[in-house]
């Protein structure tokens, strides 16, 4: 399949995208990042050998300016570069392929990665398949990730928006966590029994990103708690794997909310699901929206 340039650029500051980075580093892979616009601007100015010479982008950036920075990337980075859209939000995906078209689009998910202690199993990461991508499996491997492949993009995203809704309970809980608490855990099957039948429904096939079956979780969540610690923790540890920090909760919880709440009711409204169980769904994700609204979060509003 030949040898992929190795020679990585780090877009934006996300923590999987960041860690991704590291680890392919310790392999001997050159790898840069731009965390601004300035940064991408400035390597934008380079001479056109030089910039052609990235081999793999990967997309981190979860702020605001994800048009302005897919754009630069299409001016500097050359054709058919494959690049891991490796954050939150469907729309932002259709944005980054309408602002940068020429560039090969994979999504990407990372579980288990920014927290060895909590979760001391080897990093799992989820892609989506591509022809240029598949050329980094090894050296993604030798980064010591289980690579896991997901034929499509939006499956992905929306099994990444299943997950999420769990980080951002925990990161909404003050603390708590799923193996103590069930009325947390009755809360998140809930959640995903209503948005995976809302996917489901509208010919969404998400992707598995828990290690057991999204049609199987709830029942797994609403076990008691030493059953639970004993026969499914672990696949729901890496929930917490990014929900333990503190210093950077707001933050979280705002980019959280704006890529899985506002994508759940954007789907919702555009499907022909019913009245009651939209309202219903509304209610569920009603704390999560209310914690976006006090850090400025805009979410859709066409709940009726």
């Amino acid at each position: 399949m030949g040898n992929p340039n190795k020679k990585v650029l780090v877009v934006g500051t996300d923590p999987s995208a960041v860690r991704l980075g590291m680890a392919l580093q310790s392999t001997g892979v050159s790898v840069f990042q731009a965390e601004t616009v300035s940064d991408l601007q400035s390597i934008a100015l380079m001479g056109g050998a030089i910039r052609s010479e990235y081999g793999l982008v990967l997309f981190g950036w979860s702020s605001s300016g994800t048009v302005e920075v897919a754009s630069l990337l299409e001016h500097f980075i050359g054709p058919q570069t494959p690049a891991v859209f490796m954050v939150g939000g469907v729309r932002r995906l259709a944005w980054v392929n309408l602002a940068a078209p020429s560039l090969e689009w994979n999504c990407g998910v990372s579980v288990n990665a920014l927290n060895p202690k909590l979760c001391p199993a080897a990093p799992r990461l989820y892609l989506s398949s591509g022809p240029k991508i598949a050329r980094w499996a090894t050296l993604f491997e030798q980064s010591k990730y289980d690579v896991q492949w997901c034929g499509n993009r939006l499956g992905l995203q929306y099994g990444r928006i299943l997950r999420d809704l769990g980080r951002g309970l925990l990161l909404i809980s003050g603390g708590k966590t799923l193996q103590e608490d069930r009325l947390l855990r009755v809360r998140y099957a809930r959640l995903l029994n209503e948005v995976h039948r809302l996917i489901s429904s509208a010919g969404i096939k998400p992707c598995n990103l828990m290690g057991v079956p999204w049609v199987i979780a709830p029942t797994l969540l609403r076990l008691n708690n030493s059953i639970f610690t004993w026969l499914a923790a672990r696949s729901f540890a890496g929930l917490a794997d990014e929900a333990d920090g503190t210093e950077m909760a707001a933050g979280r919880v705002a980019d959280l909310v704006a890529s899985t709440c506002d994508e759940v009711i954007r789907l919702a409204v555009g499907s022909a699901s019913d009245v009651s169980a939209t309202i219903d769904l509304r209610e569920q994700l009603g704390e999560l929206i209310e914690h976006g609204d006090r850090l400025g979060v805009q979410t859709t509003s066409h709940w009726g």
